[in-house]
């Protein structure tokens, strides 16, 4: 697998929701996990890889040495705190930008795990803000276009690099 870097077009397009428990699916998932620890992220989404399908995968402290994973397949947010806060976030699809995103404290949220049974979870702080990042990916949205103003000013050049790059 690899990683799909801004300004792809697959980072934009409509992710549906996953409706088969397959051995190939499965089979997916297991490479899908893997490809997270090979590009050392906290959170990797389907469309990040090319596939545009609702399913994401997150280790909260990929450093621990162990593979200690959530996937999350068909997930929504269901509530949403109304305290924020606003966090520097960075993306493999953006690779070297980073810029600050205000978003809920706490969220809870339904999924539905690698066996497909159902998963609810009220999730707060560090993991609320991962969960929203990637479900911002199955959803079409990067960090980028939800950071401050200052941020958005300060990451236009490079951005706008990374598209001149991308046409060639």
């Amino acid at each position: 697998m690899e990683i799909v870097v801004y300004p792809d077009p697959r980072l934009r397009k409509e992710n549906v929701e996953v409706t088969e428990n397959t051995p190939e699916f499965q089979e997916w998932l297991d490479e899908f996990v893997d490809a997270l620890y090979e590009f050392d992220g906290l959170g990797l989404a389907a469309p990040q890889v090319g596939a545009n399908i609702r399913v994401f995968v997150v280790d909260y402290d990929p450093r621990s040495g162990e593979k200690d994973y959530d996937l999350y397949i068909n997930p929504k947010i269901v509530e949403f705190s109304e305290e924020l806060s606003t966090k520097e976030e960075g993306c493999l699809s953006v690779p070297n930008i980073y810029g600050h995103v205000e978003r809920p404290v706490s969220i809870k949220i339904t999924a539905l795990d690698r066996d497909f049974n159902p998963v609810e979870k009220e999730l707060t702080d560090f993991e609320a803000r991962v969960f929203q990042h990637e479900y911002d990916h199955l959803e079409a949205d990067l960090f980028i276009d939800k950071v401050t103003k200052m941020d958005r000013i300060m990451m236009k050049n490079k951005l706008k690099k990374m598209k001149k790059a991308f046409k060639k």
